[in-house]
């Protein structure tokens, strides 16, 4: 008959090991879950995924060996888990990268259109200062444009048009602020008329010949810019664009290894002792690969006084997965359980307690995840979006001077 110690340590320890160790695997889903809905992966590391591809392969082989159900339904669901999370992790990259492009190409283009303008508008002021300075030469072009048109209606759409175009600029720049851009719109209502030598019978063409004379550019003239920069913008939307995933080498080069170091084990002829403990000391070498995300969070706390990078849920479940693994080892006697789990609750503990005596700010804090995923794609992508609204904002104002 068992003894109470060995009912405890060799069946309910395991047991309990192996749930929280499967809570453990699944408390990333709901974070990457929001992540592929935003279409981003913001604060997530993924890389502990990819280890943790090799590390649940490593022991579900070691189970097979010893023939024990604890070990093997520990780390089944968190290697099936671990494919989810890493394909998930490569397509968000993917958005990432090519979100960041698309930005930056845009507010490049957006620069050069600026520029563009600025050299438009400098050479239209250059040619009106020479108008200025030989008037008999501009009397002489807009009689001859006068003479050219004398028979042609007024375009009361155009004037219409222009009434709406000014009228939406006025509206925009008191929601906005921006006070150039209405300075510049009226400046365009409140300039009098040009004191060339005209006749009365052009005065209905009197937009045509403001346009020419570099006043203000035309409301069409305004459309067709802006359609010029919506073409250019679907250029770049849908321009085709390497897609790199770093991630996917990472996980590719850890199952190969795996499949590699399992295929000889498996094939060199050998006694099932020495399997184990090959076997053993490898699934101990990945679990340091593993240990190593703890560890650089703990430093990140550390160095930044902030214990907001510390995601309590993974944390709990890993210390009280490694807790009950370490019981279970002891009841074996196995050192391949007790080594492994053994760091896994010190760290655990280090996190804890840090995560007691640190402040964290509500802008890391991870039991919020809304507020934290929120935070990084507005705050931590904003500056782009600023500066190609600050960009189109600037280009649109010069486009109504």
């Amino acid at each position: 008959m068992l003894s109470t110690r060995e009912i405890l340590l060799e069946y309910v320890s395991p047991l309990l090991g192996a749930i929280f160790a499967n809570l453990m695997f699944a408390a990333p889903l709901k974070d990457v879950h929001r992540a592929v809905q935003n279409g981003s992966l913001g604060h997530l590391n993924p890389t502990p995924w990819a280890v943790m591809t090799g590390n649940t392969l490593g022991w579900i082989t070691y189970s097979y060996l010893l023939n024990n159900y604890f070990i093997f339904f520990a780390n089944a669901p968190g290697f099936i888990f671990s494919i989810w999370l890493n394909m998930a992790a490569a397509k968000l990259q993917y958005c990432d990268r090519l979100a960041d492009n698309m930005r930056s190409s845009f507010a490049e283009m957006v620069e050069v259109k600026r520029q563009s303008m600025h050299k438009s508008m400098h050479q239209s002021m250059m040619r009106e200062r020479s108008q200025r300075r030989n008037p008999s030469a501009v009397s002489f072009q807009i009689e001859h444009n006068a003479e050219s048109k004398c028979d042609r209606p007024i375009d009361e759409e155009r004037l219409r048009a222009h009434d709406i175009l000014d009228n939406s600029w006025k509206q925009r720049a008191e929601d906005t602020d921006l006070e150039s851009t209405l300075k510049q719109t009226n400046r365009v209502n409140l300039d009098p008329a040009p004191s060339y030598s005209i006749s009365t019978t052009q005065n209905h063409n009197s937009l045509d010949e403001s346009t020419n004379s570099g006043q203000f550019i035309h409301p069409h003239h305004m459309l067709q810019k802006f359609a010029e920069l919506g073409t250019a913008a679907l250029g770049i939307s849908t321009e085709r664009m390497e897609a790199p995933a770093p991630h996917e080498k990472v996980v590719v080069s850890i199952i190969v290894a795996w499949f590699v170091f399992i295929s000889c084990i498996i094939f060199i002829p050998m006694d099932d002792k020495r399997r184990e403990f090959i076997i053993g000391i490898a699934v101990n070498v990945n679990m340091s690969f593993f240990y190593g995300a703890p560890l650089s969070i703990i430093w990140k706390v550390i160095k930044t006084k902030d214990s907001g990078w510390i995601h309590h849920q993974t944390m709990i479940m890993n210390t009280l997965c490694a807790l009950f693994f370490l019981a279970f080892g002891f009841g074996r006697m196995d050192y391949f359980l007790i080594v492994p789990n053994g760091i896994g609750v010190v760290l655990g503990g280090v996190q804890l307690f840090l995560r007691l005596i640190v402040p964290h700010s509500e802008s890391l804090d991870n039991s919020n995840p809304e507020r934290k995923a929120e935070i990084n794609l507005n705050t931590v992508k904003r500056p782009k979006l600023r500066e190609v609204e600050d960009s189109s904002i600037s280009l649109t104002s010069e486009l109504s001077a």
